[in-house]
């Protein structure tokens, strides 16, 4: 008798996909980004693995950022405020002097704003919040 473990007999070698090369992954993740224009990488290497292509994440994400496939970032600001308009601008009557005294400087803010899904209850769609402030010398640094 041979001395072999019995498990060598039913031992079947697990074939390793064959490795893709960067030009091949660049077309593929092309192809996934016109079809998916918002996926970034970590859905790319997902629909890779859909597809039959076994890509790391980390290679996905470097093959991506190197050949400039990332997605555009969304704007998180949206400006509010139109300067383009034809009603009066009034003139800065302050003009950044520092008083000399308390009480003789006021200045006034207004600030919409919505609240999010975590504002207590009651609050309505908008809030509208009126500041006001004394500019005096001695609250100035």
């Amino acid at each position: 008798m041979i001395d072999v473990p019995r498990s060598s007999y039913y031992y079947r070698p697990k074939s390793r996909p064959t490795e893709i090369a960067d030009i091949a992954l660049v077309e593929l993740i092309g192809q996934i980004q016109d079809e998916f224009p918002g996926y970034g990488y970590r859905r790319v290497t997902r629909e890779l693995g859909k597809r039959g292509q076994v890509v790391n994440h980390k290679r996905v994400s470097r093959v991506m950022k190197i050949h400039g496939l990332g997605i555009k970032p969304r704007r998180r600001f949206v400006r509010t405020t139109d300067s383009n308009h034809n009603l009066p601008v009034f003139p800065n009557l302050y003009g950044n002097i520092i008083p000399a005294k308390p009480d003789i400087v006021w200045v006034a803010d207004i600030t919409y704003s919505t609240p999010n899904q975590r504002s207590p209850p009651g609050w309505g769609r908008s809030c509208l919040s009126m500041f006001g402030m004394q500019r005096s010398p001695e609250l100035m640094l």
